[in-house]
């Protein structure tokens, strides 16, 4: 009795423990949990898969290169966002 007591502890706690962890979100770029709420991703426009985290508003589009990525119909190349 005392052994499948320490089995069904043991399983719980290691259920318990693997659902702490973070889910994948999808995201193109370098994701850090700050905590179990917050990310913080991080993008090097090392390819252009990272400009599909992105939507564009009317009429603009984003243009990857040179370690930063350029709004089209605008003038801001974007190192962070």
């Amino acid at each position: 009795m005392r052994k499948i007591l320490i089995q069904i502890l043991l399983l719980s706690l290691t259920f318990s423990l693997n659902s702490q962890e973070h889910p994948d979100l999808g995201l193109n770029g370098t994701v850090t949990w700050i905590d179990d709420t917050h990310i913080r991703v991080e993008y090097d426009w090392s390819n252009n898969n990272q400009l599909l985290d992105w939507t564009t508003t009317s009429g603009s589009s984003l243009v990857r290169g040179n370690g930063a990525v350029i709004i089209n119909n605008g003038t801001v190349p974007v190192r962070a966002m």
